[in-house]
């Protein structure tokens, strides 16, 4: 995923990824440790890091990743709540997308 992520960033696209929610250095993952990708930690509602959050020099920047309100697959309709780096890095994903 290392390989993939670089050569889409080379290509132009920005990238954000997950930094994983085993509470442990992100550099240890890929494609978390990506330096091209924009790696994204999850905080709480206090704006701190959550404690699953993976953390170390390999994260970008932290965004809202603890029980954020999010669309669900029950239907067109559905609403759960959510906890994750994977609920996280959309929110950069976004926001990127608009610059």
């Amino acid at each position: 995923l290392d390989e993939a992520t670089a050569a889409l960033v080379a290509a132009g696209v920005t990238v954000t990824v997950p930094a994983g929610n085993g509470g442990w250095n992100a550099c240890y993952n890929s494609p978390a440790r990506e330096a091209a990708a924009i790696t994204v930690g999850a905080s709480d509602e206090y704006n701190r890091g959550t404690t699953y959050t993976n953390y170390g020099t390999c994260v970008d920047l932290f965004a809202p990743g603890a029980n954020v309100l999010s669309a669900d697959y029950g239907s067109d309709a559905s609403l759960s709540i959510q906890s994750g780096t994977s609920v996280a890095s959309p929110y950069v994903a976004g926001v990127a997308a608009l610059y």
